[in-house]
């Protein structure tokens, strides 16, 4: 099954790269091997990837992969994706692409995930933990909006890890005060002051151990990837969530979409929490929104799954789909999360470019033009109620369960109130997203 592997890996199914990976290459998806390539916990596929490029056999792309963008921003766009992964010289030693691979590997470690809500100003947060570059996380921590608590290596460790284990005194007191939680735990359980303890770093460990005592209630310990309990009760309903996840895919390929809908909230309500199955089937009910172009409730249904796994990359693509209409922004900056954290595919590629030429155009526009007027919307005072099947509900805690059971008119009059509810202001230039 693994003849001219070279030209088929990339339509292999998951289970069929993970089999290569153990079989032929004796590396199987938790190896040592994996964790020196800082990828274990990624897909079997991206893990095969990021392997084949380690020892040369899949070359980074080309400049006329980005024929679409501007000459001007062509080269920048270049070094921007798939280099910051190449293990070897792509330029000579003085060229910007060459300069620009080398700064980006040395924190290869740090690898993007949905956690990361701004990125790539994540990025800078964990180079300035690893390095004490306290102007660096002073600029990135004032001026942008980023999650000081995201995991950045495939041991689960946020930017406080990576300073008590480099020693990084100053930078931590910085995220300490600006808000990041000081006792998150790894995948291996271990905290911020066990990791400074470990190094030997005395001066975080007080540092840490003042923080604490200084502070008016006991920080909160947190689980950065959750996980299932071998003692949850609904393990024994685990093989009929399955079940019921199955028949759904069937209806909704027979384009019975209640039905789905309802089979989905079914394995559900048997799945244990943090299950990877409930992860697929809080994306497959949200898949089932966007069909019905409910954007704004399938994002609640896809947050949940991203916080269970925020590697998850068919979640992140439906999350860019969700917000393509209205917070291109965010759409790109999802797209740019699954170029970096998957095996480069041509939709999500060619998706960035065209949202990203469309967002150049805009500001074009305003810039020769003046702000443009958007589109006049009337302030209508609603209220935070909403009335589904005689009963009250506030708009932000409308049941999932009960959507299928409305008409399409009133799904998409509940999904407008959430979106109205979260901030949401519509935006007239964006098109469809097609995939």
């Amino acid at each position: 099954m693994f003849e001219h592997f070279f030209v088929k890996w990339r339509l292999w199914s998951q289970p069929d790269c993970a089999r290569f990976l153990a079989i032929i290459a004796g590396c199987p998806v938790d190896s040592p091997t994996m964790a020196a390539l800082h990828c274990t916990g990624y897909s079997p596929r991206v893990q095969l990837y990021r392997a084949l490029q380690a020892i040369g056999a899949v070359k980074p792309p080309t400049l006329a992969l980005y024929e679409k963008y501007p000459e001007a921003l062509r080269l920048t766009a270049h070094q921007a994706r798939e280099l910051c992964f190449w293990p070897v010289q792509v330029a000579g030693e003085g060229e910007e692409t060459e300069r620009m691979r080398r700064k980006v590997q040395e924190g290869l470690e740090f690898g993007p995930n949905a956690t990361w809500t701004n990125y790539p100003k994540t990025k800078l947060v964990f180079m300035a933990a690893r390095t004490d570059n306290l102007t660096m996380a002073q600029e990135v921590i004032r001026n942008e909006r980023v999650n000081l608590d995201a995991w950045g290596t495939c041991a689960q460790w946020t930017p406080l890890h990576v300073c008590c284990h480099y020693g990084s005194l100053k930078v931590a007191k910085l995220l300490l005060t600006s808000g990041a939680t000081a006792n998150p735990r790894d995948l291996a359980g271990r905290s911020p002051l066990a990791v400074a303890e470990e190094q030997g770093h005395t001066n975080l460990a007080k540092l840490l151990l003042a923080h604490a005592a200084a502070s008016t209630l006991p920080t909160a310990s947190v689980s950065l990837l959750r996980r299932p309990s071998a003692e949850d009760t609904k393990q024994e309903t685990l093989g009929a969530a399955v079940n019921c996840k199955n028949v759904g895919n069937s209806a909704y390929k027979n384009a019975n979409y209640k039905t789905a809908f309802k089979l989905y909230s079914r394995g559900l309500l048997l799945c244990p929490d943090n299950h990877p199955e409930k992860v697929i089937l809080l994306s497959n009910r949200a898949q089932v929104l966007i069909t019905a172009q409910a954007f704004h409730l399938a994002q609640k249904d896809l947050a949940l799954a991203l916080e269970i796994d925020p590697l998850n990359e068919k979640t992140l693509l439906r999350r860019a789909h969700c917000q393509e209409r209205d917070n291109p922004e965010g759409s790109l900056v999802d797209l740019d999360l699954l170029l970096a954290m998957s095996v480069p595919d041509r939709l999500v590629h060619d998706r960035r470019t065209h949202l990203f030429l469309m967002s150049l155009v805009r500001e074009g526009r305003r810039g020769v033009e003046g702000e443009v007027e958007e589109k006049k919307i009337e302030e209508v005072e609603e209220s935070e109620v909403v009335v589904l099947q005689g009963e009250e509900h506030r708009v932000e805690e409308v049941p999932m369960e009960i959507l299928m059971d409305l008409s399409l008119e009133e799904l998409r009059e509940v999904d407008r109130r959430v979106g109205r509810s979260s901030g949401w202001v519509p935006t007239p230039w964006t098109p469809g997203f097609r995939s």
